[in-house]
């Protein structure tokens, strides 16, 4: 696989990648570290390199399946996203966008679209010789030579058990070894985590035995010290055999031992899905697989289990990309007698039941052959194209300013436009010059008052001008100063002016001209102003004089002179002429300077411009008391007869003459230039007509200078992590004995100060220093005249493992989610290049539930070194300091520890504490229940243990549903017997019946049945003995009248 990268992009050659592999095979994901500056164009423009592209037709280069096309609606490809298409005039940011590519698509395009979200399978192994043989993926660094840091291997799913990567140093040579990784490193004929004996070495680092079935990765870090320290990776840029060790033009990874499955040994019988598909009864949703976030469950059809399959329709579906809501199943084959249900409608009638009116239709009616009338809406005005009405008032969903149906515009508004969001746009009526804010439809004209024209009445008429609340105004321009035959401007009310005459109304003269009246008419004659003499440069002049601005010290109409006692007109002066300034005792009284040259009359023997100095031969006396008087010079002893014009001193013939007037002898010398810590001998000669006589000699010896040549300073490696070894060359100095030497030490970016060494030794230990800090030193070697100094020296300490690392800090997110977000530690004695984070769970007792494990992990380059000096260090960016750790139970407390790590060790911060947010309950235990009375029960539950509340518990709901009642209740009422009804059959037989209670409130109930004396329909006779009554009446027998056991045979009353 090659990696096409652009060539208009341009990059520092360093690279870093990333590789993620997924399946039962691998995804690579390849993410380059690019360094581009570019400004965005504004709006509506474009870059060079874009017109070059197109004028060139040699366009970039699609990573995606090219020859997957974009639809016409959304043409082009999204440059942040080629799996997505959006529209021409959208943003990068825009939503609006569709999938180019099938969901279920993981070409190899997929490597390097630097999406995290994609992925790319390779084929599935048919056998196992293809996967004793593994997956081989090459990467092509197509632009040339790279410097490659960090090789990050991302699964997926399970990742291999052995790994093996090679790179190119040049296309030209042979592969090259570069890293093992192996569970068990003698499948390369290996040591696991063998040593690394030189910078260049290869080693094989031992995989855990335990890794994880999703989401794990192997990272090779070059500079990484561990677990095996790679000698110089603390020291890269003056380490070459590493700097070479890190180029790469080609690289190429090995996989074997892939994660894999055999075939079942589960009988051909069993019947399984492969979870690549729903049940047949499980279609209401299309498949669709999970995701890190997302189950996305098979949902069952609504079938009421008289179908055996259902399958997918997205027409009948509300929420068709949605899975969560809505649904499209529709069963299939229905049984038992059973349809859909569809009634037969009429011709513009829809739904199950034939009780709405289809779309573009409403009121629905019965006396309608067509069921519902149309509703006729003009889909230029209607939103989104709408067709479809209210369905009983027949309304259409016009745009905000369309009225009717959908068909005109609304008042206030014109041109009805289909491409227009609103249907209409605003008739946008002047206030100031239109009757109203209405207008013509169709063509927008106004109503415009007297004074206005236009179609929106927004300018005035011939003659007036400045439309405003008050209207129209007339322009009144001025006769004598305008044109005749012309009008004035509609808008600024600006009349048509005669040359060099200005203003609206045409009634003053234009900047630079002044104004000389005439009969009727104007004349306006230049200013002519000298710049040279205005302030500020200005040409302009009073308009009714015609005086220029003259600056200070300049006069004239045209301020092109000088005033008097002042000279030469100037450009650049602020004052314009300067002040001669003439010296009064040398100036012949009552005159002034020449204008030009500023030279003011002088007094006999005074010359200069201001008549200030005196002539050769001649000395201002003291306090210019008696103006200038003659030298006096010695005629031997001077050199000639002039004099210095300000102190009268003349000019000596040799250093023994000396005086005003060089008239007398010295008896000193003073001896210069000599050389330092040196012996010089001294005699006098003293001369006359006569002859001359020595002195005896004296020697004198020069006191000690600073010391000269060079002073060398250079360290001892290594350098520890606190403290530094310097040394240096004693000096080889004529200038007196050296004393001692002062070294001095000074960190750049820290206030902490360091020891300085003063003594006469040439090495030196500066203790107490921090660790990865850089330090400039400078040397000084002192003798008592001086001191000779070296040039500064930056030495930068060895790293330590860093310290002070504050825990880390613990947000809530959700129920199930915490972001946790730390800082670097305040001693981070060196560069950060990882850090993880641990993870522990607590039970409700705060006793730990399970083990520590690490959650996170980011790998960079964070230097404590100033931005601007570290710039060139390292092209990797610092390590992410926080994190969102998802997938968590809810309303559970969690420990969490950071630890970083630099090139020389790592540090672990203290526990901290964060819980998640509270959601619904799980489960709770059903409830006891046990009667009290007849009329009560008595309900007790159980608190739900923390595992299953998943928060804290503030009520609880109780409800109750009866075996034979709904669930709600009845008044309670007195209880009342009915009696039974009774229906006679015949003269022996009678029926009887009654209900049963309406609430038994108990189990079922127990009749009994009881019947009592007869009741006869007419009131008691009174009888008499041996007399016959009517049988109005009745009469009742003893009982004694019948003897018992025997047959009746009839009785005598």
């Amino acid at each position: 696989y090659r990696s096409e990268i652009p060539s208009y992009i341009y990059k520092h050659k360093i690279y870093h990648w990333t590789i993620k592999i997924n399946s039962h095979s691998f995804q690579l994901k390849e993410v380059e570290k690019w360094e581009i500056n570019l400004r965005k164009p504004a709006k509506g423009s474009y870059y060079k390199r874009e017109i070059q592209e197109v004028f060139s037709g040699d366009l970039p280069r699609l990573h995606i399946q090219s020859h997957c096309r974009c639809p016409g609606s959304h043409p082009r490809v999204h440059r942040l996203d080629q799996r997505y298409c959006i529209p021409n005039d959208a943003e990068d940011t825009t939503t609006n966008r569709v999938l180019r590519l099938n969901p279920e698509a993981h070409p190899l395009s997929f490597v390097n679209d630097n999406n995290i979200g994609t992925s790319w399978v390779s084929h599935v192994f048919t056998n196992m010789t293809q996967l004793s043989q593994g997956v081989t993926i090459s990467i092509d660094l197509e632009n040339g030579q790279y410097q490659v840091f960090y090789v990050i291997i991302q699964f997926s799913s399970p990742q291999p058990t052995a790994i093996r990567i090679q790179r190119k140093k040049e296309d030209s040579l042979d592969w090259e070894d570069w890293q093992y990784f192996a569970r068990n490193c003698s499948t390369f004929r290996m040591k696991n985590n063998g040593d690394l004996e030189n910078s260049d070495s290869v080693n094989c680092l031992q995989l855990p035995n335990f890794t994880p079935y999703s989401c794990g990765n192997v990272t090779f870090s070059i500079l990484t010290p561990g677990p095996n320290h790679r000698p110089g990776y603390n020291n890269f840029y003056n380490t070459p055999s590493l700097q070479e060790f890190v180029k790469a033009t080609q690289v190429r990874l090995h996989f074997h031992g892939q994660y894999h499955t055999t075939e079942t040994p589960v009988s051909p019988r069993h019947r399984y899905y492969g979870c690549d598909r729903c049940l047949p009864l499980y279609n209401d949703k299309p498949f669709r697989q999970s995701d890190h976030a997302h189950a996305f469950n098979c949902k069952p059809c609504e079938c009421n289990s008289h179908s055996r399959s259902c399958h997918y329709n997205m027409s009948v579906d509300p929420f068709p990309s949605e899975h969560y809501r809505g649904g499209g199943g529709v069963c299939d084959d229905c049984e038992h007698n059973t349809i859909g249900g569809q009634c037969n409608c009429k011709r513009h009638v829809s739904g199950r039941q034939c009780n709405q009116c289809q779309n573009g239709f409403y009121n629905l009616q019965e006396w309608d052959p067509d069921g519902c009338s149309p509703c006729n809406c003009n889909t230029s005005g209607t939103v989104d194209g709408d067709i479809t009405c209210h369905p009983n008032s027949g309304q259409c969903k016009c745009k905000a300013n369309v009225i009717g149906i959908c068909d005109h515009c609304n008042f206030g508004f014109k041109f009805l436009q289909s491409f227009n969001d609103d249907g209409c746009e605003p008739c946008q009526c002047n206030p100031h010059g239109s009757v109203n804010r209405l207008c013509n439809p169709i063509s927008g004209q106004c109503e415009c008052k007297k004074e206005a024209k236009g179609l929106q009445c927004d300018t005035c008429r011939e003659h007036f001008f400045g439309l405003d609340a008050a209207g129209c105004k007339a322009c009144d321009c001025d006769v004598a100063g305008s044109r005749s035959g012309t009008v004035c401007d509609a808008g600024t009310g600006q009349c048509v002016c005669k040359p060099n005459v200005g203003g609206r109304r045409c009634s003053e003269c234009v900047e630079g001209y002044f104004y000389q009246p005439q009969n009727h008419s104007f004349l306006c004659l230049p200013c002519n102003c000298d710049r040279t003499g205005t302030v500020n440069g200005s040409l302009l002049c009073d308009k009714s004089t015609g005086q220029c601005p003259c600056k200070l010290g300049v006069t004239g109409l045209h301020c092109n002179q000088c005033e008097p006692h002042r000279y030469r007109l100037t450009v650049g002066s602020f004052q314009g002429c300067q002040m001669c300034e003439c010296d009064p005792l040398g100036t012949i009284p009552g005159t002034i300077c020449d204008p030009l040259s500023g030279q003011c009359p002088c007094l006999p023997n005074r010359q200069g411009r201001r008549c200030s100095q005196c002539q050769p031969g001649f000395y201002i006396s003291p306090g210019n008391a008696t103006g200038c008087l003659p030298c006096s010079c010695h005629t031997t002893g001077a050199v000639n007869h002039i004099c210095n014009s300000l102190t009268g001193q003349c000019v000596c013939q040799d250093a023994s003459i000396a005086g005003q007037s060089c008239d007398y002898y010295v008896q000193y010398f003073l001896d210069t230039a000599l050389v330092p810590y040196t012996s010089y001998s001294y005699y006098i000669v003293s001369s006359s007509v006569h002859g001359s006589t020595r002195s005896a000699a004296v020697t004198y010896r020069t006191k000690p200078g600073a010391p000269v040549g060079s002073l060398n300073l250079s360290y001892i490696s290594p350098v520890s992590s606190d403290s530094v070894t310097l040394t240096w060359a004693s000096v080889s100095n004529r200038s007196g004995p050296i004393e001692k030497y002062i070294l001095s030490c000074a960190p750049l970016h820290v206030v902490q100060p360091c020891s300085p060494y003063e003594g006469p030794e040439t090495t030196a230990t500066i203790w107490n220093l921090l660790p990865f800090t850089k330090y400039r030193f400078a040397l000084q070697a002192c003798t008592s005249g001086g001191c000779l100094h070296s040039a500064p020296l930056t030495v930068t300490t060895a790293q330590a493992a860093p310290r002070r690392l504050g825990p880390p800090k613990v947000r809530k997110i959700s129920s199930t989610e915490l972001h946790v977000g730390w800082a670097p530690p305040i001693e981070p004695n060196g560069i950060i290049i990882r850090y993880e984070l641990y993870m522990k769970r607590l039970k409700s007792n705060g006793e730990t539930r399970s083990a520590e494990s690490q959650v996170f992990q980011s790998s960079g380059w964070l230097s404590p070194h100033p931005p601007a000096e570290s710039a060139n260090e390292n092209a990797l960016e610092p390590p992410e300091t926080s994190t969102v750790i998802t997938g968590l139970e809810p309303y559970t407390k969690y420990k969490f520890r950071v630890l970083a790590a630099n090139m020389a060790g790592s540090v672990s911060s203290a526990w901290t504490t964060g819980r998640t947010g509270e959601s619904a309950p799980v489960f709770v235990m059903p409830p006891s229940v046990s009667a009290l009375s007849p009329s009560s029960l008595n309900v007790s539950w159980k608190m739900p243990p923390d595992s299953v509340a998943r928060g804290k518990v503030v009520g609880y709901n109780v409800s109750m549903i009866s075996e034979q009642s709904p669930q709600w209740s009845h008044p309670v009422v007195a209880p009342q017997v009915l009696p039974p009804l009774v229906e006679g059959i015949n003269s022996t037989t009678m029926r009887l019946s009654w209900l049963a209670p309406e609430e038994q409130n108990g189990p079922s109930p127990v009749y009994q049945l009881e019947r009592r004396e007869p009741s006869l329909p007419a009131p008691r006779a009174v009888v008499t003995k041996g007399t016959r009554f009517t049988g109005h009446g009745y009469y009742k027998f003893p009982s004694s009248t019948h003897p018992v056991n025997t047959d009746f045979t009839g009785k005598r009353a």
